[in-house]
């Protein structure tokens, strides 16, 4: 991308209102998001992953032994299954695995979204959950990793 091109971009993002409020952030982006429809061949199927409401993706070419483990971006304040249910399910597809999104709270309180991302992380680890799952794919946030004592602690074994 050329500095026009970064510049016009930029310029965009600076024009959009943006409002204060935590929580009407909360909506602006789950309305933002909704113009991306799922494919038709996506199939969504709602769970509960260790008590974190969370949904799997899949596509018919999928393979039932990989899973990848997605954990939306949002500095822990927005972002839901709703506002990434597209993204999650094309990396899914693309990983050729059953993709699993989670639901985590939303701060405040801190470190829930962490605690919900391990317990999510965990219901995966845990022997036949899923789909038969043999191989895991992760992706998350970076602050998340930076809680390495904690991730540490939801290795399985």
């Amino acid at each position: 991308m050329g500095d026009t091109e970064i510049g016009a971009l930029r310029a965009k993002l600076a024009s959009r209102v943006r409002s204060d409020d935590y929580r009407q952030r909360r909506k602006d982006m789950d309305a933002g998001f909704s113009q991306y429809a799922i494919a038709r061949d996506v199939t969504v199927e709602p769970v509960t992953a260790n008590g974190v409401r969370a949904e799997w993706t899949s596509t018919p070419q999928d393979s039932r032994d990989a899973a990848l483990l997605y954990v939306h971006g949002g500095g822990y304040v927005i972002g839901s299954l709703d506002s990434h249910r597209h993204l999650v399910s094309e990396a899914g597809r693309a990983a050729k695995a059953w993709a699993l999104a989670l639901d985590y709270r939303l701060a405040p309180p801190f470190p829930a979204a962490v605690e919900d991302a391990v317990s999510g992380y965990r219901y995966l680890c845990r022997a036949g959950s899923g789909p038969g799952i043999s191989r895991l794919p992760v992706t998350v946030p970076a602050a998340v990793w930076s809680s390495r004592r904690c991730w540490r602690s939801a290795m399985p074994g």
